[in-house]
């Protein structure tokens, strides 16, 4: 059975993923964690920043999937977060069921296709598999590259920093979330070509993409506590 295939099966899921120490699956929900609370203090920006070319809702959208999440998370003992392809095909659901419109199904993907790299082997290498498969599904799905204006200007600059050679984990991950800043701030002055914002005249995208701009959020405040134990 492909990892894929495990992944879509619940018990097949939980008696075959890879687990992890304790102390490490504390280090992994703290992230999400940090990176929900990040997103969800940041609701007013992203909300005022869609409304120029959307709905103006990103932020509001983003602190439904994100508080879901966290009593996800927090309903859980630490014991049963230890295997963290099981726990991101969670989060997965819980994105599917509680964030609504196009970005709960992309960040559904993202969370699905990471999980599905991380069943036999949980490692610093697996872990940039793992993210960039979740950047796939949501080029693939999202028919969408860099350049377009949407959250793939932050994910794919982040993603090539990650598989920068010679460079230690610590750096690496300073590097990924610099990149992912540099990524989103860049979308200000591009002509969106997917999503709702493809739809608005040119004069109305002069700010900064909000996806891009999430990205950037979650994915620091993520890093900066997997930093604090590298």
């Amino acid at each position: 059975m492909c990892s894929d295939e495990i992944v879509n099966n619940t018990d097949s899921l939980q008696t075959l993923a890879f687990s992890v120490p304790l102390e490490h699956a504390q280090v992994i929900k703290s992230a999400v964690l940090s990176a929900c609370k990040s997103l969800a203090e940041a609701k007013s920006r992203l909300n005022e920043l869609d409304e120029g070319c959307g709905d103006g809702d990103t932020g509001t959208t983003l602190t439904q999937g994100c508080l879901a999440i966290t009593e996800y998370i927090n309903s859980e003992e630490l014991s049963h977060l230890q295997k963290p392809a099981v726990f991101f095909s969670k989060i997965s659901s819980v994105i599917e069921l509680n964030m609504g419109g196009t970005s709960g199904a992309l960040y559904g993907l993202f969370f699905s296709a990471a999980a599905a790299e991380l069943v036999s082997d949980v490692s610093a290498d697996s872990v940039v598999r793992a993210f960039g498969s979740g950047v796939a599904a949501i080029r693939k799905y999202g028919r969408s590259e860099a350049g377009d204006r949407t959250m793939l200007d932050a994910l794919i600059p982040a993603l090539e920093a990650l598989k920068q050679p010679n460079k230690s984990l610590a750096e690496l991950l300073a590097d990924c979330t610099q990149a992912a800043r540099r990524g989103a701030d860049s979308t200000a002055n591009m002509k969106a070509k997917a999503g709702r914002a493809s739809y608005t005249p040119v004069e109305r995208q002069t700010r900064v993409d909000p996806g891009a701009e999430a990205v950037a959020n979650w994915l620091k405040a993520a890093v900066d506590c997997l930093l604090a134990v590298v």
